[in-house]
């Protein structure tokens, strides 16, 4: 009997997983072998709500105490486990992985559970295992993004589970492997029945998955009420494969890597992993930006549309000049000691240029005050040295060496040359970062649209300005 596994999740905001024990409830098969059952505990008290036939059809039926589910014959088995429930709040999450039903859908519900979760007899269908939950109240049930009672499965919160996908040893662009190459995502929104809302969202210098579900949401950036958005963890952020968390290759043993092993690996990830063979975009911020530019010209069939913001197709002196500083102010440090540190080296040259060069003068002026700059870089030093230096490094080579056009003799209008997508360009012309000018320019060799911020906040400035930016890229997805 196989069993497929979907664990529980936690939520900062309270919610922090489920109850203990786990539950065993029918799955039956469509036609297609896809699962077409799932149960989880009712609003009802010792009941469980049973959803079946999806995608094609639906029915729902509810299951007492003591009964067995009706007409659904399986030979496998779902098995929802949960767990790290703090009693008090009697609050517990189910989460349905995307991969589970209907070729990438996904659902996620918070849920407060009676004081014992519903128990099936044994020898039914569908049976209690382990513990339950010791709570005296029972509260109704509460979804996020509501709605799912009318169609079953487009359930979704906007802070999701960590997910991780295995490349195995994984061949870099230098010739160079990644031993065990492991690729972190997270999934937001609804893939609906042909595959065809598809968006991929690369992470940014530093940054995590996690730290863009700001972008994602009902009147957001990306609208998870329309779109399917799978944000991609880039190499060398320490969630995907990286010097900070690689056993085989730890620390500066860990290959470098490049813009397009970055690419290619979240190609592996979509069509191998996710099985989706077409995007409807790819978008992303900063070294995201990058990304998007990258998949612009590596895979040119593969979107229908490219959004790279505040990114680059290749690097200026600029910001070769900036990030080697950045680079230079780890590799001096005393601390580092070849990478085999013991304490994040370079943390404070690092905090004070990113704080010049982030936002701008104006922007920086109004923001601190002159009692208060030294307070400030005090924090900024937190955000650096919450980043393994070894990996800033691995990624900020990878910018450097970043060039969409170096696989085409270092002509841009070569690489340009290849891009199917319709594209709109995101800059911001105070960024002090990423200077805009070499995007733009790629841009016009695409003859593609330009939305060219002119607020003080320099490479924030989409964020700043996202009132203005989140209408114009909705409207551009619609074309």
């Amino acid at each position: 009997m196989n069993l497929l596994t979907l664990n529980s999740r936690k939520f900062d905001g309270g919610c922090r997983g489920a109850a203990e024990g786990a539950l065993r409830a029918p799955v039956e098969r469509d036609r297609n072998g896809r699962n077409s059952a799932v149960a989880w505990p009712s609003t009802k008290k010792d009941s469980y709500e049973i959803f079946s036939g999806f995608p094609k059809t639906f029915s729902h039926q509810s299951l007492r105490k003591g009964e067995s589910a009706r007409n659904l014959t399986t030979t496998d088995t779902v098995q929802i486990e949960t767990n790290d429930l703090p009693v008090q709040k009697n609050i517990q999450l189910i989460q349905i992985d995307p991969n589970f039903a209907a070729g990438q859908r996904g659902l996620f519900c918070k849920q407060v559970w009676s004081s014992t979760a519903p128990r099936i007899a044994p020898g039914s269908h569908a049976q209690q295992l382990g513990t339950a939950v010791q709570s005296r109240t029972m509260r109704k049930l509460v979804c996020l993004h509501c709605l799912w009672l009318a169609v079953c499965l487009p359930v979704f919160c906007q802070e999701e589970a960590q997910r991780m996908a295995s490349l195995g040893d994984f061949k870099l662009v230098s010739g160079e492997v990644i031993r065990d190459c492991r690729i972190g995502y997270r999934i937001y929104g609804h893939l609906n029945g042909n595959q065809s809302n598809a968006i991929l969202f690369p992470s940014w210098f530093a940054g995590t998955s996690k730290e863009l579900e700001d972008y994602f949401g009902p009147g957001k950036l990306v609208d998870t009420s329309m779109y399917y958005v799978i944000a991609v963890d880039a190499l060398g952020n320490r969630v995907s494969s990286s010097p900070s968390n690689s056993s085989r290759q730890p620390r500066m043993k860990f290959p470098r890597i490049s813009i397009r092993d970055m690419v290619n690996s979240q190609y592996r990830l979509i069509t191998g992993k996710l099985r989706i063979p077409h995007l409807k975009a790819v978008m992303g911020d900063s070294m995201g930006g990058m990304q998007t530019l990258q998949w612009m010209v590596s895979y040119p069939d593969f979107m229908d549309y490219a959004i790279p913001i505040v990114g680059s197709p290749r690097l200026t002196s600029y910001e070769l000049t900036l990030f080697q500083f950045e680079v230079d102010a780890i590799r001096n440090d005393p601390l580092w000691n070849r990478g085999e540190y013991t304490q994040q080296p370079g943390v404070t040259v690092i905090a004070e240029v990113e704080a010049l060069t982030l936002t701008t003068p104006s922007n920086y002026n109004r923001e601190v005050s002159r009692e208060r700059f030294r307070d400030a870089i005090e924090e900024s030093k937190k955000d650096v040295a919450s980043v393994d230096a070894n990996n800033r490094i691995r990624q900020a080579e990878a910018m450097m060496e970043h060039d969409v056009s170096a696989a085409y003799g270092g002509v841009m209008e070569r690489a340009a040359a290849r891009v199917k997508a319709k594209v709109l360009v995101i800059v911001d012309v105070y960024d002090h970062t990423v200077t805009p000018q070499a995007a733009v320019d790629f841009a016009s060799l695409l003859h593609a649209k330009v939305i060219s911020l002119e607020n003080d906040c320099g490479h924030n400035g989409p964020e700043c300005d996202m009132k203005n930016v989140t209408p114009q890229v909705a409207a551009f997805l619609r074309k």
